[in-house]
């Protein structure tokens, strides 16, 4: 367990879960809630989310891998700005560079 804190929910948590985040099936859409969560670092997206909006996880400077269930989900710019993902490329291929600058 450690304390981390993310700036866009403007609180301190404790994180049971501090590194893998799996979104609940029935989420569509994903906001900027998760942006400068520093823990995360592997996240699973479902098939129900059909948008992440623009600056949805930007910061997220150790996320690392993610698994999007939806292929037609559309993903805003900046949604991964200043991620290190593994899958960049691919993901560049896919949704284009502006979900990263």
């Amino acid at each position: 367990m450690r304390k981390s804190i993310c700036p866009s929910l403007r609180i301190s948590v404790i994180l049971l879960i501090t590194e893998d985040l799996q979104i609940n099936n029935g989420v569509r859409e994903i906001g900027k809630a998760f942006t400068g969560c520093t823990s995360l670092s592997t996240l699973l997206i479902p098939k129900t989310v059909t948008k992440i909006t623009e600056f949805a996880f930007s910061g997220c400077s150790n996320l690392k891998v993610i698994t999007i269930l939806n292929a037609d989900v559309s993903i805003g710019k900046r949604a991964f700005y200043g991620c290190p993902l593994e899958t960049k490329e691919t993901l560049i291929q896919k949704y284009g560079e502006t979900i990263f600058k």
